[in-house]
């Protein structure tokens, strides 16, 4: 992917502005730690801004405040959104390198529906309570347990294996094919809410706020799961 990239940008410099991309995908593979390093050196190579998208990733979820910080490499500019709102309002925000500010004087971007302050209120007390409860620690603990609790568990036909970093998982269920849906609807039968990743994984991203004993319930309805398949 690397190489193919070089090769894009090689023939298209000075035409590319930017390249957006996740740092760690939604379905949860966890990216090799050369990779952001290097698509970094090739942006700056051509004059082109890396940004990242952290709206699924960032906040904390992964046990660093942004997914980036895993795999050394600094972009230009990162989005948030999704839990910045605390899970009560739309909000999203664009962080970029003060670099970045480059017509400060000008007008650029004032709409109806920016700068709400109660959105901003929600936002900043979100990022308060992060902080003072340690939730991007114990989302790093929190998921090392869950890592401990299912991957590489044998639950009746299935081989569980859990990706990802922090509370920002997928479960695969390596095994009989049973398909996405059908994964969605045991989980469901379960008592867990979530989401398919492929016709194999679950989605795991619970809130930065649960505590242990959550942690060992949501192993154990996990480990349900291949009964509910089988009873269909």
């Amino acid at each position: 992917m690397v190489d193919a990239l070089a090769r894009c940008l090689a023939a298209n410099s000075g035409r590319i502005a930017c390249l957006v991309a996740e740092p760690m995908r939604s379905n949860c593979h966890v990216p090799p730690p050369d990779l952001w390093p290097r698509v970094a050196n090739l942006c700056s190579i051509h004059g082109v801004k890396l940004i990242f998208d952290e709206i699924p990733s960032g906040l904390g979820k992964t046990g660093r405040f942004f997914a980036y910080e895993h795999f050394d490499v600094q972009p230009d500019v990162v989005v948030l959104g999704k839990a910045l709102g605390g899970g009560m309002l739309p909000l999203a925000a664009v962080v970029g390198d003060a670099r970045m500010n480059m017509a400060p004087e000008l007008a650029i971007g004032h709409y109806t529906h920016e700068k709400n302050p109660l959105a901003a209120a929600v936002g900043l007390a979100t990022l308060d309570i992060i902080e003072s409860d340690g939730l991007i620690e114990k989302a790093a603990q929190h998921g090392d347990r869950l890592h401990q609790l299912l991957h590489d568990q044998i639950v009746g036909p299935f081989r569980l294996v859990l990706r990802g970093l922090g509370l920002f998982r997928a479960l695969s269920f390596q095994g009989p094919t049973v398909g996405g849906d059908a994964l969605i609807s045991a989980a469901r039968a379960c008592g867990i809410s979530t989401t398919a990743k492929d016709q194999t994984s679950i989605g795991m991203s619970p809130p930065l706020a649960i505590n242990d004993s959550d942690v060992i319930e949501i192993s154990e309805r996990i480990k349900m799961i291949p009964d509910q398949l089988s009873r269909r």
